[in-house]
């Protein structure tokens, strides 16, 4: 308890300050200061941290809270964050993440699509309005783009039939002779192929075996033949 008329220094005899050192200083206990704690031009004081320099790096394995005493990621804020630039992020995969702006540019687009049409379908031949224009109907496929759904038995001149979406209708004939007619089955729209029925029912020898011959002819005339259902809506691209 000495009370100094000046400055006190240690590894300077010229010192500015009350306790000026030259050196590092170490504590086993906690050094308190009354309002601020500064680092060259930065600040840190009961209120808040400011940091004049090209960054601020923490190197805590833990999380971090601001506004929070109880931070449940790295950074956990709670309250608004406010940037001047751009706030970099990975790609969200779940709705709780950040949406990036390069996610949402990327939503945009798709829906500014949308809107005017120029959204491409599957595989990128056409887009949703020429579809409409060509007087088919926009609907889902099996991956992220649409396709174009025709009521027709075929694509239009230009366009390419896209796996077997289609609608088909039964279909009762083929029949020969003394076989009588047979009936297709028939879907609803999806992604199946077209349904086709034989009508032969005959077996023929073949060596030691018999197996079912489609289409024999006796005296020229054929007996049955393949049929096929009809094709109502078909999805192209």
């Amino acid at each position: 308890n000495y009370n100094f008329p000046g400055n006190v220094g240690i590894g300077t005899t010229s010192s500015s300050s009350q306790l000026d050192v030259t050196g590092d200083i170490y504590a086993t206990k906690q050094v308190t200061a009354g309002t601020k704690f500064k680092v060259g031009s930065s600040e840190l004081s009961s209120s808040q941290l400011k940091v004049n320099g090209s960054s601020l790096v923490v190197t805590s394995t833990g999380n971090v809270g601001i506004g929070t005493t109880s931070p449940a990621y790295k950074l956990d804020v709670n309250g608004s964050i406010n940037a001047s630039g751009n706030i970099i992020a990975a790609r969200p995969t779940t709705p709780e993440q950040l949406a990036t702006k390069g996610y949402v540019d990327e939503l945009i687009a798709q829906v500014e699509g949308i809107i005017t049409g120029a959204q491409p379908l599957v595989n990128g031949a056409h887009t949703q309005q020429e579809c409409i224009n060509a007087g088919g109907e926009v609907v889902d496929s099996d991956v992220t783009f649409k396709q174009c759904r025709f009521n027709a038995s075929a694509c239009p001149n230009g366009w390419t039939q896209y796996k077997y979406f289609t609608t088909t209708q039964s279909v009762t004939g083929g029949g020969r002779g003394s076989y009588p007619d047979c009936t297709t089955g028939a879907h609803t729209w999806g992604n199946k192929p077209i349904v086709e029925y034989s009508c032969c029912s005959t077996t023929q020898q073949q060596g030691t075996g018999y197996r079912e011959y489609c289409c024999p002819s006796r005296s020229g005339q054929t007996l049955c033949r393949f049929v096929y259902a009809i094709i109502t809506q078909v999805g192209c691209y």
